[in-house]
């Protein structure tokens, strides 16, 4: 099975912060495993960064983060 979780609460010392995941193994274990490992740091820094309006925003630039991350650590074959 390649899916994995991350799940932590009272982040940074606030009782009512807390991130859970589920991430599915379809882009193989390696990348189930660095997103579960790396996303939940990826979006609170963004959060910290940003206003209360736009943490919808500050979401999606931890995801993106995280993905462009993982991305850059595979290795692209290239045939012929």
């Amino acid at each position: 099975m390649e899916d994995r979780y991350s799940a932590a609460d009272n982040l940074r010392g606030q009782q009512k912060l807390a991130f859970f995941g589920i991430f599915d193994g379809h882009g193989g274990a390696k990348a189930a495993k660095f997103v579960a490992n790396n996303l939940e740091k990826n979006v609170l820094d963004e959060v910290i960064l940003t206003e209360e309006d736009s943490i919808e925003e500050a979401v999606k630039h931890g995801y993106v983060k995280t993905d462009s991350a993982f991305l850059k650590t595979v290795v692209v074959l290239r045939c012929c």
